[in-house]
């Protein structure tokens, strides 16, 4: 099982998740499941915007983490 964790404090903070489970589903040719949608307070700086976060996980991938971590990078680029 392989877990990531995703977050945003910018922007339509709801469609950036969806957004970017979208792509990782069609990206990667995997069922994402998915948690609940947590908000929560800006660790480590100062911001006024608090940050939606929610883990998504996956059963099937034939990626090594590393060559996952590549192809995240690559495919959620803005």
């Amino acid at each position: 099982m392989i877990y990531l964790s995703l977050g945003t404090n910018l922007g339509d903070k709801v469609e950036n998740l969806n957004k970017a489970i979208q792509l990782l589903e069609e990206k990667l040719s995997v069922k994402l499941i998915k948690s609940t949608v947590l908000e929560t307070e800006p660790v480590g700086f100062k911001s006024n915007d608090n940050f939606l976060n929610q883990v998504v996980s996956m059963e099937d991938c034939d990626y090594s983490p590393e060559e996952l971590l590549d192809n995240v990078k690559q495919n959620l680029k803005r």
